[in-house]
Formats: structure tokens, C-alpha cells, sequence
């Protein structure tokens, strides 16, 4: 998938974990990284940079990635 339309659950199952896993490891609870990556909650800069260094990508893709399921149009599937 090309970066420019990559979701943010994109970015975690490429590195093949779960939302729950992701969770752990940044020390949140599922439901809220489901809830961001469905864009129904606010992205803070220090939990972009968690969620960047559990997955290994820059800040700012995370950030972007974010900001595209956001704005994604009503009704695409995140």
C-alpha cells in the first residue's frame, strides 16, 4: 500500500500485532487504539510518538496516517 494511504491500522497489522498487543505495549487499553484508528479519539503528540516507537515508523507518518482515517469520507471502512 502505498504511504501516502495508509491508515493508522495499517501501520500496526504490518508489523503483525493485534490492537490489544499494541495497546500493552504502549500501556493504553484496546479500545482506545480502536477508537483512533477509526478516528473517534484524539491522537496526543506523546501517544503518536509511543505508538511510532512500538511500531518503528517516523512520528509523523503515524500523525499522517491518523489524520487520514479522520478525514477519510463517510462511510469508507478504516
Amino acid at each position: 500500500m502505498p504511504e501516502d494511504e495508509e491508515y493508522l491500522g495499517d501501520l500496526r497489522i504490518s508489523r503483525g500485532l493485534t490492537q490489544g498487543m499494541l495497546a500493552s505495549e504502549i500501556g493504553v487499553s484496546s479500545q482506545y487504539i480502536g477508537a483512533l484508528e477509526r478516528g473517534q479519539s484524539k491522537l496526543s503528540a506523546p501517544a503518536a510518538r509511543q505508538i511510532a516507537e512500538a511500531l518503528g515508523y517516523p512520528t509523523q507518518r503515524v500523525s499522517e496516517a491518523f489524520e487520514r482515517v479522520r478525514k477519510r469520507p463517510r462511510g469508507e471502512p478504516a
